[in-house]
């Protein structure tokens, strides 16, 4: 099952959110790429104030990417589980590289 659609299942299901205020975007390879292809699809219905749910650690750099795809991105952030020090600083150091590589991306330039 895509993840899009598994959190849209849970959303549904278990969060009460009516399914018609609910779209599906499993098209995108990075988070830059996800911002610019939900804006697209959010602009077709005209939204463009979003409830951004990512794991905390990654939320900074997600509200990064989708406020400059034009979005009103309200964050929503999910708890992570606690972790060894060493699986922290690893996440930290990926979010901080991909940080200028979503730059790049959102201008349509290839990453070198």
């Amino acid at each position: 099952m895509v993840e899009a659609t598994a959190f849209r299942s849970w959303l549904v299901n278990q969060g009460g959110v009516p399914e018609t205020l609910t779209w599906i975007e499993c098209c995108s390879l990075s988070t830059a790429e996800n911002a610019r292809c939900s804006a697209r699809i959010l602009a077709e219905q005209h939204v463009r104030r979003v409830g951004l749910v990512t794991c905390d650690w990654h939320l900074p750099r997600a509200l990064r990417a989708f406020r400059r795809a034009g979005l009103e991105a309200v964050p929503v952030p999910a708890p992570s589980p606690r972790t060894v020090f060493l699986r922290r600083w690893a996440r930290a150091l990926r979010e901080r590289a991909a940080g200028p590589l979503d730059t790049w991306r959102t201008w349509g330039w290839e990453v070198p």
